[in-house]
């Protein structure tokens, strides 16, 4: 049980909500709104303009999993090395 406040009766607009970024980016290029997205999702030549550059935004941590037996094989050190390279300038 809530205890009843004045702003529970507030008309709401309704707002689109969407959890994947691919599906946000889509929004925001037919003018649905702004988002938060991270560089690499963005293409070069699309008309998304960066509005706050310099916005306080939340870090994450990255792992990068894989089989113990695997580790010092080349194939995933070759993979983790590029993924560690673009992990390395993305931004938001």
């Amino acid at each position: 049980m809530w205890p009843r406040a004045p702003a529970l009766n507030a008309p709401r607009r309704p707002s689109p909500k969407f959890d994947v970024a691919i599906a946000i980016e889509r929004a925001v290029q037919t003018g649905v709104g702004i988002a938060l997205l991270p560089d690499y999702l963005i293409e070069p030549d699309n008309d998304l303009v960066q509005r706050i550059p310099e916005a306080d935004v939340p870090s994450f941590d990255c792992f990068f999993v894989n089989p113990e037996e695997m580790r010092n094989t080349a194939r995933v050190k070759v993979f983790r090395d590029f993924l560690i390279s673009k992990a390395e300038r993305w931004t938001y």
